[in-house]
């Protein structure tokens, strides 16, 4: 009977607060009434404490006229901003002479690599040396007019140096056809034109290559792994065999490349432009090709060698497959289509289509024999 009561009351203090306009209105009032009065109020005007701060500027402007002689003493205010201004002259150059002497220690490193990148023997290692240069860290240039970047400077963690990352960039696309073999991991190439670069052997782990026109570009046995391409050109660019595993190609244009043998496991492909390209035993395992464009992508070139892509896993969705499915040849029994994505897919042979569960996963367990359309489409290639 007691816990019926206590139900009752709070169900009763419920609806007196929560479900009436009225008393919701008056409950909000004395809430807001509560934290700014012993809350907020109290935190700005007396912990920090602001009404000092005001009280005393005040002073400063306009001091209180002295009751013994009647008289109201000079302003001093004026002197307190100066003392105030010349402490931030002196923070301010304290943070210039920290930046200048940083950024001497970078460009006699950039001096002495450009002094090396002549001598042949040594042109690779040389080269090889872009990557810590352009992530020397830097503390970030102070400006007068800007107390902000003064604090930055001082306190904050250190950024790159933006002026030589863009220098060894520019020097990277001078020497582009002497690349072959060069350790650049995690080097910054983001929008470079890298045309026609001899990337071949090329360690590109984590490189930034977002936006940069890779357009016949050779990259064959380079190692790419987890680097950042997005929306990067690499039309008719040579990737056989190259290791691209986690690396970011969403929205970047793969038409016309050579990816046979490439590995491409837990790449994100989405919406990336494959039209034409060679994905002859490509590993897709994992992959994201939601709205991939993969019309006319080659990945049998002799039926009768089974050379085939694993799409284990890979993610299909939304994509437009007509003719593509019959003009690869996709052989009957084969478990590479095991766990695809096929939801909304369009262009799908209709054996695919019922061995796919409600979800649009293909399943080869319950895999249905193709049919004669699809036969017939083999035929032609």
């Amino acid at each position: 009977m007691l816990i019926d009561k206590i139900k009752s009351l709070l169900l009763f203090i419920k609806c007196i607060l929560w479900d009436y306009p009225v008393y919701t209105i008056i409950w909000y009032y004395l809430i807001y009434t509560f934290i700014w009065k012993f809350i907020i109020k109290w935190l700005l005007w007396e912990f920090i404490p602001f009404r000092f701060i005001l009280t005393k500027s005040w002073e400063k402007i306009s001091p209180p006229i002295n009751p013994e002689t009647g008289v109201r003493p000079p302003a001093t205010f004026l002197i307190w901003v100066s003392g105030i201004f010349s402490v931030y002259i002196a923070l301010f150059g304290i943070a210039s002479q920290r930046y200048e002497a940083r950024v001497d220690v970078i460009e006699n490193r950039a001096n002495s690599f450009f002094a090396q990148l002549g001598i042949k023997e040594i042109r690779k290692e040389t080269l090889s040396r872009v990557p810590s240069i352009q992530t020397m860290p830097c503390p970030q240039k102070p400006e007068l007019f800007k107390a902000n970047t003064v604090i930055e400077s001082l306190f904050f963690e250190n950024v790159e140096y933006s002026g030589i990352v863009t220098l060894m960039k520019e020097t990277l696309v001078i020497w582009k056809v002497y690349l072959k073999d060069v350790n650049l991991s995690e080097v910054d190439l983001s929008e470079a034109d890298l045309i026609g670069a001899k990337l071949k052997g090329a360690d590109l782990f984590f490189a930034n290559l977002k936006g940069a026109d890779l357009i016949e570009a050779d990259l064959t046995n380079a190692n790419i792994e987890q680097a950042n391409l997005i929306s990067a050109n690499l039309k008719n660019a040579d990737l056989e065999n190259a290791y691209l595993s986690e690396a970011d190609l969403s929205e970047a244009n793969l038409s016309g490349a050579k990816l046979k043998g490439a590995d491409l496991s837990f790449a994100n492909l989405k919406g990336a432009e494959l039209v034409g390209a060679d994905l002859r035993e490509t590993n897709l395992n994992y992959a994201n090709l939601e709205g991939a464009d993969l019309e006319g992508a080659s990945i049998y070139y002799d039926y009768d060698e089974l050379e085939y892509v694993d799409l284990e896993y890979v993610d299909l969705e939304d994509i437009d497959l007509v003719d593509v499915l019959y003009s690869i040849t996709l052989p009957y029994g084969e478990k590479f289509l095991n766990g695809v994505n096929f939801n909304n897919a369009k262009g799908i042979p209709g054996w695919i289509k019922s061995s796919c569960d409600e979800s649009g996963f293909f399943h080869d367990s319950y895999q249905e024999e193709p049919d004669e359309e699809y036969w017939n489409h083999n035929e032609k290639y």
